[in-house]
């Protein structure tokens, strides 16, 4: 064979080798820059509007209480966009995705250097890419700014990069990047925290890493992280307590949790998404590893053609008759399909090596720990949800790759396999993102959304039925002259995010979130703990004949809706088809009329 020859042929091999993976960049590629242009669509007027009101003004809750610190420490971000929630989901999203690929990276130097064995090329960067681009999954639905969630999600990502160098024996960098990223997850969920701390310290007794020179560093970083943000929320440690148990307090009232069962996880959870559609993709995506482990340069292009190709059935087949209903939501369960499919090749991978009597089948305990660690972590973030856990934990669905991707390195997976790991990680996220894009059918989705509507400090591009309603708001507002201090009481029970649009501040606590039964003794406790000449000055969101109204138990120190003008009325938009039929009537206080505040 000539010189020539040999060079086309090698050129012909590296084009066969190199071009499924450039196609996995190719689609993570087209899955971040999904995810950054949907961050100014759209806005759910129940959870995300509720954190967004509470970063907006975190001193609105301050006498009341919260079960977190994460709006007081998201507010100096949102301050700086100038309440522009576009750009602030903009940060978010860029934020997550770069802190996972980073820790990806980190991951993939710990595992080399535990395992002597050097990535190199695709095999050391593809995974940080598809790292990224697989966290947008906690932006797919309801809390799509930054929040508590994302907050937990940071610190989680944070302290996964601590144990990977205190696995190293990098023990002062490991001590200190762990001790900040615990403080991360308590300052976004304190039970979230507290499991994270169950979980790090076996973790760390099974690899016999404690030692003095870490948990020096450790109780240093912390002791400095704590009264950095006691100065930057304005509190004394004391203050913090007593504001931690007024949210507690709340929630106790609200009946917010069943069970300890179910703060922990041990309830019933919805499994229909996952066995329906999550199955068959795990069975698509074994069939991949086997085709792409065969010998042939297009074995691995055949497998990711199969994911694609199931991935891309799930949403031509599936995804439509979901979101038309609205029921998208529903779907988070199919995200389960990574931990199903990472547990199965792990186990695959542990049985081919001892049958095949690998020379060193012997694998450190180190990554297999950590391997178990970031398996974990989206358990310890769901931890305290009264959501589901099989909807909560699909959110941290990014470290359930991670976990694969190291342990498949542990065990000596070939590289192939891994790259069928980030190539069906992928594809989950992309039905996600087209999930959260159609929700709500032709009318309502994300996709319909195209009139752009001022909201808070800047705008968003909103589907016409919701940006008719906000606009109304808007322009009542600025009639009736409601300023930015005016308080904003929502006796709804069900509509935190019109409040907001209505602009002024909340008052005892964003929302009052009537679909639990103790709303209504929450919501007069929280406003019991401010002042009366507020209560009674403030402006109210009120419905009649509402099941879900929490006016039942409030004193406002005027009754409703005798001593108030009504200046507005509107239908929600969002949720349930019962809460539509309501009609919101926006109160002004009556000039002049008595109040039952002392003088």
């Amino acid at each position: 064979m000539t010189i020539a020859a040999v060079k086309e042929e090698t050129v012909k091999r590296s084009v066969v080798h190199g071009l499924p993976r450039v196609a996995v960049v190719a689609a993570a590629c087209a899955v971040l820059g999904a995810g950054l242009w949907l961050c100014d669509r759209g806005l759910d007027r129940v959870d995300e509007s509720y954190v967004l009101a509470g970063v907006a003004d975190p001193d609105a809750s301050r006498a009341a209480g919260e079960v977190t610190l994460s709006s007081f420490v998201l507010h100096p971000l949102f301050a700086f966009v100038d309440g522009d929630i576009a750009r602030y989901r903009l940060i978010g999203v860029l934020l997550v995705t770069v802190l996972s690929a980073v820790t990806m990276d980190r991951l993939t130097r710990c595992i080399d250097a535990l395992t002597g064995i050097k990535a190199e090329g695709w095999a050391r960067h593809l995974p940080w890419v598809g790292a990224a681009a697989t966290s947008l999954t906690a932006f797919t639905f309801g809390l799509r700014s930054l929040s508590y969630n994302s907050l937990t999600l940071v610190g989680l990502l944070v302290s996964a990069v601590g144990f990977s160098f205190v696995l190293k024996r990098q023990e002062i960098a490991g001590g200190v990047t762990a001790a900040l990223g615990w403080w991360t997850v308590f300052l976004g969920k304190p039970t979230s925290a507290a499991a994270l701390a169950i979980v790090g310290t076996l973790a760390l007794f099974l690899v016999r890493r404690v030692t003095p020179r870490a948990m020096v560093a450790a109780v240093s970083a912390l002791v400095v992280a704590v009264t950095v943000t006691l100065l930057a929320v304005r509190m004394t440690l004391p203050e913090v307590v007593t504001f931690l148990a007024g949210g507690m307090r709340q929630d106790q009232l609200l009946g917010g949790h069943a069970s300890v069962l179910q703060l922990v996880g041990l309830a019933p959870s919805p499994l229909t998404a996952l066995l329906l559609l999550g199955l068959p993709l795990v069975i698509a995506g074994a069939v991949a590893v086997e085709i792409a482990r065969r010998p042939g340069r297009s074995g691995l292009l055949s497998g990711l053609t199969l994911v694609g190709l199931a991935c891309m059935g799930v949403i031509v087949a599936i995804v439509p008759s979901v979101t038309d209903r609205g029921l998208g939501l529903q779907i988070l369960p199919f995200v389960l399909t990574l931990l199903v499919l990472g547990a199965w090749l792990l186990g695959r991978e542990a049985y081919r090596r001892r049958r095949d009597d690998a020379p060193e089948r012997r694998v450190p305990r180190e990554p297999l720990v950590l391997t178990a660690f970031l398996a974990l972590m989206p358990y310890v973030a769901s931890v305290g949800t009264n959501s589901p856990f099989t909807e909560a934990m699909p959110h941290y669905a990014v470290f359930w790759l991670m976990a694969t991707l190291v342990g498949l390195r542990a065990l000596g997976g070939p590289e192939v396999v891994r790259v069928i790991v980030i190539g069906l990680a992928l594809g989950v996220t992309s039905v996600m993102l087209v999930t959260a894009l159609l929700d709500g059918g032709s009318i309502s989705s994300l996709l319909a959304a195209h009139v752009r509507v001022p909201v808070a400090g800047g705008a968003l591009v909103l589907p016409a039925d919701e940006a008719r309603v906000a606009t109304y708001i808007n322009e009542m507002a600025s009639r009736e002259g409601l300023m930015s201090d005016t308080p904003v009481v929502d006796l709804t029970g069900i509509s935190p995010g019109y409040a907001f649009q209505l602009g002024g501040r909340p008052l005892g606590r964003e929302s009052f979130m009537g679909v639990f039964p103790g709303a209504p003794d929450a919501a007069a406790y929280a406003l019991s703990r401010a002042p009366c000449a507020d209560r009674a000055r403030a402006w109210v969101l009120w419905a009649s004949d509402n099941p879900w109204g929490v006016d039942g138990k409030v004193d406002l120190g005027r009754r409703i809706p005798h001593d108030y003008d009504v200046v507005g009325q509107f239908s929600p938009v969002q949720g349930p088809a019962g809460w539509r039929q309501l009609v919101v009537n926006v109160l002004r206080p009556r000039a002049g009329g008595s109040t039952s505040c002392p003088n």
